[in-house]
């Protein structure tokens, strides 16, 4: 199955619905003003991934959500090694660069966070499309990118030709902190959402 321009046109609403909600948890949560920008995905050939992956080749923080319910598929929340350690000393009021290596206390923030930002996401596209999709456990990974992608877009080969890619940032207080969110829906989550479409 390919990603039409309907549904991506559609998804892009409903992620820019998702940002705004996740911004408003985030500021709640950490007391601080976070926002979230969020521009539309990027459709990537999954035989090009690796390529056109930024992070493929270096360590990234991976936050991990299956989706669950009428719309199933996969949802990666993933952080350069170095923005995910910068994204834990503004969560813990520390200086930029008082986090060396992740600890427990630092996962669990990640942890949390991402699933905040699933959460938020995945409300959105269920309030969208009126129905119940609801997220896993956060699972975390650590790891070069391409080996925590890898068994993803193995995945996605047997739905799609395509990966969906959302380039976004964190900021706090002025200070930006990149990511990447991917959306790959299965099989059955792209027949779910065009019946949902219409």
């Amino acid at each position: 199955m390919s990603i039409t321009q309907e549904k991506l046109e559609l998804l892009n609403s409903i992620i820019i619905a998702g940002a705004g909600h996740a911004s408003t948890s985030l500021t709640k949560w950490f007391s601080k003003p976070v926002h979230i920008e969020a521009g539309g995905f990027l459709r990537v050939p999954l035989g090009d991934a690796f390529e056109r992956i930024e992070g493929a080749q270096e360590s990234l923080v991976a936050i991990y959500n299956q989706m669950l319910g009428a719309i199933s598929g996969h949802l990666l929340l993933a952080f350069p090694e170095e923005a995910a350690l910068v994204l834990v000393d503004q969560m813990m009021s520390r200086p930029i660069g008082e986090t060396k290596e992740l600890d427990a206390m630092g996962i669990s923030v990640l942890q949390e966070t991402g699933n905040i930002v699933a959460s938020s996401f995945i409300g959105s596209l269920a309030n969208s499309f009126d129905c119940q999709i609801l997220p896993s456990v956060p699972f975390i990974q650590h790891d070069i990118g391409g080996a925590i992608l890898e068994g993803l877009l193995i995945d996605q080969y047997e739905t799609s030709n395509e990966a969906l890619i959302l380039p976004s940032r964190f900021l706090f207080d002025e200070k930006e902190v990149s990511w990447f969110l991917y959306v790959m829906p299965t099989r059955e989550g792209f027949e779910a959402m065009d019946q949902l479409i219409g």
